[in-house]
Protein backbone atom coordinates (compact mmCIF):
# COMPACT_ATOMS: atom_id res chain seq x y z
CA UNK A 1 0.00 0.00 0.00
CA UNK A 2 2.70 2.76 1.23
CA UNK A 3 4.36 1.22 -2.82
CA UNK A 4 1.25 2.81 -4.48
CA UNK A 5 1.18 5.98 -1.85
CA UNK A 6 4.79 7.18 -3.69
CA UNK A 7 4.49 5.73 -6.71
CA UNK A 8 1.35 6.93 -8.07
CA UNK A 9 2.33 10.57 -7.16
CA UNK A 10 5.26 10.54 -8.86
CA UNK A 11 3.86 8.97 -11.92
CA UNK A 12 1.20 11.58 -12.44
CA UNK A 13 4.05 14.38 -11.48
CA UNK A 14 6.45 13.15 -14.26
CA UNK A 15 3.56 12.34 -16.35
CA UNK A 16 2.35 16.01 -15.58
CA UNK A 17 5.81 16.97 -16.37
CA UNK A 18 5.97 15.45 -19.89
CA UNK A 19 2.69 17.19 -20.65
CA UNK A 20 3.80 20.39 -19.81
CA UNK A 21 6.89 20.10 -22.23
CA UNK A 22 4.66 18.82 -25.16
CA UNK A 23 2.16 21.57 -25.27
CA UNK A 24 5.24 23.82 -24.69
CA UNK A 25 6.96 21.82 -27.54
CA UNK A 26 3.78 22.38 -29.97
CA UNK A 27 3.47 26.19 -29.24
CA UNK A 28 7.09 26.32 -30.60
CA UNK A 29 5.96 24.00 -33.80
CA UNK A 30 3.22 26.34 -34.53
CA UNK A 31 5.18 29.45 -34.02
CA UNK A 32 7.56 28.06 -35.91
CA UNK A 33 5.15 26.75 -38.85
CA UNK A 34 3.28 30.02 -39.17
CA UNK A 35 6.70 32.05 -38.95
CA UNK A 36 9.51 30.30 -40.43
CA UNK A 37 8.13 27.05 -42.45
CA UNK A 38 11.11 26.06 -43.99
CA UNK A 39 12.91 25.07 -40.68
CA UNK A 40 11.42 21.87 -40.40
CA UNK A 41 12.32 21.50 -44.12
CA UNK A 42 15.61 22.10 -43.47
CA UNK A 43 16.10 20.19 -40.13
CA UNK A 44 14.48 16.79 -42.05
CA UNK A 45 16.93 16.75 -44.91
CA UNK A 46 13.69 16.85 -47.55
CA UNK A 47 9.97 18.23 -47.77
CA UNK A 48 7.35 17.36 -45.70
CA UNK A 49 5.66 14.02 -46.74
CA UNK A 50 2.33 12.36 -45.83
CA UNK A 51 3.65 9.55 -43.99
CA UNK A 52 6.05 11.61 -42.15
CA UNK A 53 5.87 12.10 -37.93
CA UNK A 54 4.41 15.46 -36.66
CA UNK A 55 7.00 17.49 -35.72
CA UNK A 56 5.48 17.76 -32.56
CA UNK A 57 7.28 14.57 -32.31
CA UNK A 58 9.95 14.66 -33.59
CA UNK A 59 11.23 17.48 -31.94
CA UNK A 60 11.25 15.63 -28.36
CA UNK A 61 13.97 13.86 -29.75
CA UNK A 62 17.73 14.85 -27.80
CA UNK A 63 19.47 15.36 -31.17
CA UNK A 64 16.83 17.09 -33.19
CA UNK A 65 15.98 19.40 -30.22
CA UNK A 66 19.96 20.13 -30.80
CA UNK A 67 19.80 20.55 -34.56
CA UNK A 68 16.65 22.67 -34.23
CA UNK A 69 18.42 24.97 -31.56
CA UNK A 70 21.21 25.79 -34.17
CA UNK A 71 18.85 26.49 -36.95
CA UNK A 72 16.66 29.01 -35.22
CA UNK A 73 19.74 30.40 -33.17
CA UNK A 74 20.30 33.09 -35.96
CA UNK A 75 16.73 34.23 -35.81
CA UNK A 76 16.37 34.69 -32.21
CA UNK A 77 17.97 38.26 -31.66
CA UNK A 78 15.79 39.53 -34.41
CA UNK A 79 12.41 37.60 -32.84
CA UNK A 80 11.79 38.31 -29.08
CA UNK A 81 8.27 36.25 -29.52
CA UNK A 82 10.78 32.94 -30.39
CA UNK A 83 13.21 33.92 -27.75
CA UNK A 84 9.92 33.70 -25.37
CA UNK A 85 8.84 30.55 -26.90
CA UNK A 86 12.37 28.51 -26.25
CA UNK A 87 12.70 30.28 -22.99
CA UNK A 88 9.15 28.56 -22.18
CA UNK A 89 10.74 24.86 -23.82
CA UNK A 90 13.81 24.84 -21.62
CA UNK A 91 11.38 25.54 -18.17
CA UNK A 92 9.55 22.68 -19.67
CA UNK A 93 12.84 20.74 -19.97
CA UNK A 94 14.00 21.91 -16.93
CA UNK A 95 10.84 20.78 -14.87
CA UNK A 96 11.11 17.46 -16.38
CA UNK A 97 14.25 16.90 -15.59
CA UNK A 98 13.61 17.76 -11.63
CA UNK A 99 10.63 15.33 -11.78
CA UNK A 100 13.11 12.51 -12.53
CA UNK A 101 15.21 13.61 -10.11
CA UNK A 102 12.64 13.96 -7.18
CA UNK A 103 11.20 10.37 -8.35
CA UNK A 104 14.89 8.70 -8.20
CA UNK A 105 15.38 10.28 -4.53
CA UNK A 106 11.76 8.97 -3.22
CA UNK A 107 12.34 5.42 -4.78
CA UNK A 108 15.78 5.61 -3.17
CA UNK A 109 14.31 6.37 -0.27
CA UNK A 110 10.89 4.29 0.07
CA UNK A 111 13.06 1.03 -1.11
CA UNK A 112 15.24 2.36 1.97
CA UNK A 113 12.34 2.47 4.00
CA UNK A 114 11.07 -0.76 2.93
CA UNK A 115 14.13 -2.29 3.97
CA UNK A 116 14.28 -0.88 7.16
CA UNK A 117 11.09 -2.36 7.74
CA UNK A 118 11.95 -5.92 6.60
CA UNK A 119 14.71 -5.86 9.16
CA UNK A 120 13.52 -4.87 11.69
CA UNK A 121 10.96 -7.27 11.29
CA UNK A 122 13.26 -10.21 10.81
CA UNK A 123 12.37 -11.02 7.41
Amino acid sequence: MQFLVVLLPLGLLVDSAWLVLYLRDRRLVGYLRARHPTIFDTLRGRPRRWYDVPDEITVQVRDVRRRLRALVAPLVPADPELAQHLADVDAGERWLRRCVWIGVVLTIGLVGWIWVRFRAAGI
